[in-house]
């Protein structure tokens, strides 16, 4: 199964971050900068399995969760559900990985709601998970509109036992680390003409 576009994108950034870490000076970009926004604790419901012609699907609501960070807030509860779709055949590799597709609605403080669209892949191992994805953050409040074009990663762990809220969800916002030559990104040098 081929991985999707932005799968590719994800796992370029990651291993582009990890691989070049340790050597500085080389390549065309110093590692991304991160820094968290939100921190999740996350509840989801009980999973409903389908087999399809391409394999095992998984389909798990979102049932509940606290937001902290760049805001506060809630999961809302069960309108949305990530969708799963596994990579590998049980058995065929050292765990097991998928395709994970996920929009959450949050609410903040005064019930105004964000709307966060993830894609990435999740692993599956030893009775936990653990996952990366691109996440996109949409809203029309006022003071949060720049998160519309900000550059998201999530990170989630927890364990599969499904209705537990044992899953933990963190948002890092991404930003550039700047080029290895020191010149300057004139897209992203806004305001400084």
């Amino acid at each position: 199964m081929q991985l999707t576009p932005i799968l590719l994108t994800i796992t370029s950034l990651l291993t582009g971050t990890i691989a070049s870490g340790g050597s500085k000076g080389k390549g065309t970009f110093h590692p991304p900068k991160a820094k968290s926004f939100l921190d999740i604790d996350f509840y989801i419901g009980w999973p409903t399995n389908a087999t399809t012609a391409s394999g095992l699907v998984t389909i798990t609501p979102n049932a509940a969760g606290t937001v902290k960070g760049g805001f506060n807030g809630r999961v809302v509860e069960n309108v949305t559900a990530s969708v799963e779709r596994f990579l590998l055949p049980p058995g065929t590799g050292p765990g097991e990985y998928s395709e994970y597709v996920n929009e959450i609605v949050f609410a903040n403080e005064a019930e105004e709601t964000i709307l966060a669209k993830m894609n990435g892949v999740a692993s599956y191992a030893n009775g936990g998970l653990h996952g990366f994805a691109h996440i996109r953050l949409e809203t029309a409040i006022e003071k949060l509109k720049w998160i519309n074009y900000g550059m998201f990663v999530a990170e989630w762990v927890g364990n599969t036992n499904s209705g537990t809220g044992n899953a933990k969800l963190q948002v890092f916002e991404i930003a550039s680390g700047g080029r290895t030559d020191g010149k300057p990104i004139p897209a992203i040098e806004m305001g400084k003409e």
